[in-house]
């Protein structure tokens, strides 16, 4: 018995937003979970030809949908919103990794 059941951990407080392009941190963005107003975060990727967004809502965050020509599958807007640790949002097409961490490493 050496695993964890992770659907069961509580939401994230405070900490802050990853997004790693191409296995590396682009930007880092603080989020408090006691904030509701709601951010717009365009973060650029692929030799800077392509602009993503994430909507952030206090310390949940989810990427907006891209054209398909840019990512096909849309599989990273698909997965919603997402507010804990060990959750992510990855679009394998552009190697877009986003997560939340609270020491923002």
């Amino acid at each position: 018995m050496g695993g964890y059941f992770l659907y069961g951990l509580p939401p994230m407080e405070d900490g802050y937003v990853i997004i790693n392009v191409d296995g590396t941190i682009i930007d880092k963005i603080p989020v408090f979970s006691d904030v509701e107003e709601t951010v717009y975060h365009d973060f650029i990727f692929g030799e800077h030809e392509h602009v993503g967004t994430l909507e952030i809502i206090g310390n949940r965050v989810r990427m907006l949908p891209m054209p398909t020509d840019i990512c096909p599958e849309g599989i990273c807007s698909d997965t919603g919103f997402i507010s804990g640790m060990f959750q992510n949002i990855v679009c394998m097409p552009n190697k877009i990794h986003v997560y939340l961490d609270i020491d923002g490493i």
